[in-house]
């Protein structure tokens, strides 16, 4: 949990972590640009993931070691938050190869149609559901009192994960042909005809240049307008892994006698995107919405998220009486904040897939688009630092959380309604 692990090891105030996180965030956009600006063979993009998680494993293992020999002298020496604050951007650029390599390839085997945009959601879901095991380590670690515990599970899942790579048997095929015969009910000829596309699975190749013709300036211009206009949702999204965390530190967490971690709520709209994801799926005719208003909705959808955290904030610093005891903490349950939980995960499930259905035309464009989401998170980090009157580094009764959340969902909503009204730009991997 960045927000936790910020706070407990670099010794980060509450704007403050949440300022760290959002950089972090942006960092992980490093690494698609600059595979998207390099000319790389299907083979060399296996490569690619390869190095990767190598990467990944070697900061997690690091980070575990980290916080093992942590004491509470080490935030005032400097020496403990410039280490833990290095592995984490290194971790994040193994992380940005891997996630943007991962659509490109998954475009290559399907080009267009239904198959190409349930491949997109298996995709985001996938991620969803690792996930959902980090956020139940982080709430392990959190019971323990063991920062940790939640590095050692992701080292433990992330080595097994490396252990399907071919050559060990090709199992990430055979999983995947599972999945599209009974999600997808692709038939045998189908199924046929997508496995003889996919690029060999050979991992440590030596790099050959790409065939694929050069994509024009005009192309990746013409894809400005509609990444801006993303950024509104890039920063609400960015919020219920920060200030909603602060959020619900300070709500009534105590459910039938039990103090949950605040993490669960997490864990929770992980669950909501899968979810909607599935449902989405079985919806061909919101499959086959057009993009801008595939994207539009996921706008309307984190800009109500936004509205409804607002709501809450305002209930809870303002209405709901303080917990006997606990003078800053409210007495309002966590449970009225899953809606806006809920929301935000329906908004991923239709921008995400529908994002990386748009730009992995081009691994440049995905880089782009991915350098959209960075500049939105980074821009939202500085803001954060002269809004220190809204989002405080101590307790959130004494800023104004509510109004941070308006801006938010103001912006979303007028990135929806332009979606609809502005032309689309067309895309293809041949410009």
């Amino acid at each position: 949990n960045q927000i936790a692990l910020f706070q407990s090891l670099a010794g980060l105030g509450a704007n403050g972590a949440q300022r760290a996180a959002k950089f972090l965030s942006a960092s992980c956009s490093v690494a698609p640009l600059i595979v998207g600006a390099l000319p790389l063979s299907d083979t060399s993009l296996f490569d690619v993931v390869f190095f990767g998680c190598c990467l990944e494993l070697l900061c997690i293992a690091a980070t575990a070691i980290t916080a093992l020999h942590a004491w509470p002298e080490w935030p005032t020496k400097g020496f403990g938050p410039t280490v833990f604050c290095t592995l984490f951007v290194a971790y994040s650029l193994g992380y940005g190869a891997v996630v943007s390599v991962m659509p490109m390839l998954t475009r290559r085997s399907a080009p267009e149609g239904a198959l190409c945009s349930g491949l997109m959601q298996a995709f985001v879901a996938s991620l969803s559901a690792g996930a959902i095991l980090g956020i139940a380590a982080a709430a392990a670690a959190a019971a323990s009192h063991s920062a940790a515990l939640g590095p050692m599970a992701a080292f433990l899942s992330l080595i097994l994960g490396m252990a399907t790579f071919p050559p060990l048997g090709g199992l990430p095929l055979k999983v995947a042909r599972c999945i599209l015969k009974a999600g997808l009910h692709l038939g045998p000829e189908e199924l046929l005809a997508w496995e003889q596309k996919q690029p060999a699975n050979c991992l440590l190749s030596s790099p050959a240049p790409s065939k694929e013709a050069p994509v024009p300036a005009a192309s990746l211009a013409s894809l400005l307008p509609t990444l801006l206009l993303l950024s509104p949702f890039y920063a609400a999204a960015s919020q219920w892994t920060t200030s909603w965390y602060v959020q619900t530190l300070y709500c009534d967490r105590c459910v039938f006698g039990i103090v949950i971690p605040a993490c669960l709520l997490q864990g929770f709209e992980r669950l909501s995107s899968l979810a909607a994801l599935t449902w989405l799926r079985s919806r061909t005719t919101v499959l086959r919405l057009k993009l801008p208003k595939r994207l539009g909705l996921g706008s309307v959808c984190a800009a109500l998220a936004m509205l409804a955290a607002a709501l809450v904030e305002v209930a809870r610093r303002d209405w709901a009486p303080r917990l006997p005891g606990q003078p800053e903490v409210s007495s309002l349950s966590v449970a009225w904040l899953l809606p806006q939980f809920a929301l935000i995960a329906a908004g991923e499930a239709f921008i995400y897939p529908a994002s990386a259905e748009f730009l992995s035309s081009s691994p440049f464009a995905y880089g782009l688009g991915c350098a959209a989401q960075a500049g939105a998170v980074a821009l939202l980090g500085l803001w954060l630092g002269y809004l220190k009157a809204w989002i405080p580094d101590g307790s959130p009764n004494q800023g104004h959380y509510d109004l941070f959340y308006l801006c938010l969902g103001a912006a979303g909503l007028v990135a929806s309604g332009l979606f609809v009204l502005l032309p689309f730009p067309t895309f293809s991997q041949h410009g």
